[in-house]
């Protein structure tokens, strides 16, 4: 279970729904920062990533988003 809850989760959704990836990846990497063990830091900010076409980034995360959450097979 993902132990953030900081206000930077619901900001960064709100800017990817508004297609500010950028932004959005930003404060996704905020919630990785100070919740290491973030699976939905990890796997928003992956799809940020992709869309920004930062590719090996969102594969890294990707990754580590299913390194923490294995189980649940899907990732958002």
């Amino acid at each position: 279970r993902d132990s953030y809850r900081g206000g930077e989760l619901n900001e960064g959704r709100l800017a990817f729904d508004n297609g500010n990836y950028a932004r959005a990846a930003e404060l996704f990497g905020i919630v990785i920062r100070q919740a290491p063990d973030s699976f939905e830091g990890y796997a928003r900010r992956a799809q940020a990533n992709d869309r920004l076409n930062r590719v090996d980034a969102a594969i890294a995360d990707y990754r580590k988003a299913v390194a923490l959450a294995p189980s649940r097979g899907y990732l958002v």
